[in-house]
């Protein structure tokens, strides 16, 4: 019984420090990776014309839209070769423009010149304006093989470290990420300082359990039973007598030196208690036999009524039915209760991110067991590519906040009506949302759902613009383009950073049929123009209007454009 207890004690002792660690990493990363979203996100913008990098009200409009609504980040950029950077970046709940002060110049042009010949993004480190330091990620702007100029943001170290400081107390100890081996990034104890260098050094911290940190033992030396998996670092540290834990990953995507993510602990806090208990149980073994056997029916009744809610609440995870799932109640038993926090803690996490991903894609991966890295097909589609009419000339006359508040407004509209008839949402594209039909489960008939989604969304929007009317604002058009054809559906991007998306002639053709309406004239505020290939799987309860062929750039073959108006 003793061999037994110490082998699960130890296996338990082990995957408490995986955890931990895992919770850390995760915790950080997805504190920083939706900033290279948002950054993406401005890039394509400049690429597809929309936004005017050279401009500086337009650059400064877009900067302070993403500012608005993205709290954590610091500041955002445009380099260009030969030009003082500009931007906007937050202070005292304000957004200021960037001067940069005299002495900072030199610095600053040798940053310029070297993002001038840079091609991909990339994370760098740098104190842009003295007395403050941050991280900087920056983003080329490349069309048609030529640098447009290049975007960055900045994270605030004082800021990423209160973010780690609360990483770390969220898993019971005391956070901070290490840049290098020697060189402290991001602590609690940098939550309200304003220092010129970007890094501490390890042994100038006012942590004596970290600045002796890779003085201490590595536990696995030690005793056969402490299992580190890859990239888990663990350090056992003493000082006065007392025991500490260190638990780290390793970090290599923000820059040239890896980073050390990581918090430590008291021993006792991680583990401790259940080593104690494994010694209790050698000594007191033979006292305790009888009493342990009549306290067995008990427990193990009280153990396996949370065992079996957390089983079943697992089942339904696996049936992505999050909605209904009630969280695990707490327990007096240490193990249950932190399996029940971790899982409340991944449950809150899920919820958060069936928000940005596809529910009905990733039902599809699951009960169809698809391999992840051959999902890319090419299948028969249907593609919707909607736009708001002078939307630009519209959001000036807007605050940030106004703009969100009203593409918020605009898109649950769009989203509700292609959603009811089976659609994948692909993206968001500023004002314009992409959808399209026939992936991941095939449909037949997808020109006449997106038709049918084309016509709710028209009708929903006159009751829309009504409503605006009654409030005394103008009435807003909007313009749908519908196209089917082959497209290629599935992984697209590079393993850190992968879409589900479709791309093809298919779907620029769409974008161009899109684009087409603004030559049609139309008394209705929702001009629908569809291809000939929708147009002829459409029956006669159709009513469409054809209105020419026309020239669109990337097409040698002219495209015939129908104007959909109503369904009997």
């Amino acid at each position: 019984m003793f061999r037994a207890n110490q082998e699960n004690t130890f296996t338990l002792l082990n995957r408490s420090i995986s955890l931990l660690s895992r919770t850390l990493e995760t915790d950080l990363r997805n504190y920083i990776n939706p900033f290279k979203h948002h950054m993406e996100g401005l890039v394509w913008r400049v690429r597809d014309g929309q936004l005017d990098i050279t401009n500086k009200k337009q650059l400064h409009s877009a900067f302070v839209g993403v500012l608005t609504t993205t709290p954590n980040i610091h500041g955002l950029f445009s380099w260009r070769k030969g030009l003082v950077p500009s931007g906007v970046v937050r202070k005292d709940n304000r957004f200021v423009d960037i001067v940069p002060k005299d002495e900072d110049r030199p610095q600053i042009q040798v940053l310029v010149e070297k993002y001038a010949v840079a091609t991909e993004p990339s994370w760098d480190e740098l104190t842009l304006t003295s007395g403050q330091s941050f991280i900087l990620y920056n983003y080329p702007v490349i069309k048609d093989g030529k640098l447009l100029g290049v975007l960055g943001l900045s994270i605030s170290v004082p800021e990423l470290s209160k973010v780690v400081a609360l990483i770390g107390n969220s898993v019971g100890g005391n956070g901070f990420l290490l840049n290098g081996k020697n060189s402290v990034l991001a602590h609690g104890l940098r939550m309200d300082r304003e220092e010129n260098g970007l890094t501490i050094p390890l042994d100038e911290i006012e942590d004596q359990v970290l600045s002796e940190l890779w003085e201490g033992d590595d536990p696995a030396t030690k005793s056969h039973h402490v299992k580190v998996e890859p990239g888990l670092l663990v350090r056992h540290i003493e000082i006065n007598d007392r025991h500490y834990l260190a638990v780290m990953r390793e970090i290599n995507d923000y820059g040239k030196k890896t980073w050390y993510a990581g918090a430590w602990f008291p021993a006792d806090e991680i583990g401790g208690a259940s080593l104690h208990r494994l010694v209790l149980s050698a000594i007191g073994g033979a006292i305790i036999i009888i009493v342990g056997v009549l306290c067995a029916i008990f427990l193990g009744r009280l153990i396996s009524k949370p065992i079996a809610g957390s089983a079943n609440a697992q089942a339904q995870i696996g049936q992505l039915d999050l909605q209904h799932i009630e969280p695990l109640p707490d327990s007096f038993f240490k193990e249950l209760n932190e399996q029940a926090v971790a899982f409340n803690t991944m449950l809150e996490a899920l919820r958060a991110f069936e928000r940005y991903v596809p529910r009905k894609l990733v039902t599809a991966l699951m009960q169809k067991n698809l391999v992840v890295d051959t999902l890319s097909q090419e299948r028969e589609l249907t593609v919707m590519f909607t736009d708001i009419a002078g939307f630009t000339t519209l959001s000036e006359s807007m605050t940030a906040q106004e703009v969100a508040d009203f593409l918020n407004e605009h898109f649950a509209i769009l989203g509700a009506c292609v959603e009811e008839q089976g659609a994948t949402i692909d993206k968001y594209i500023g004002d314009a949302l992409m959808a399209f039909w026939g992936a991941p489960e095939i449909q037949s008939d997808s020109p006449v759902r997106a038709c049918l989604s084309a016509l709710a969304i028209a009708k929903n929007w006159d009751i829309y613009n009504k409503k605006r009317v009654d409030s005394g604002l103008p009435e807003i058009s909007i313009r749908i383009g519908l196209h089917t054809g082959p497209a290629v559906v599935g992984n697209i991007g590079f393993p850190g950073r992968i879409n589900y998306t479709i791309v093809g002639d298919t779907v620029n053709t769409c974008q161009r049929l899109e684009s087409l309406g603004r030559e049609i004239e139309n008394s209705s505020t929702t001009t629908i123009l569809i291809s000939q290939a929708v147009r002829d799987k459409l029956d006669d309860s159709f009513t469409c209007n054809k209105v020419g062929s026309y020239q669109v750039k990337g097409k040698n073959e002219p495209v015939v454009a129908y104007q959909l108006l109503s369904k009997k």
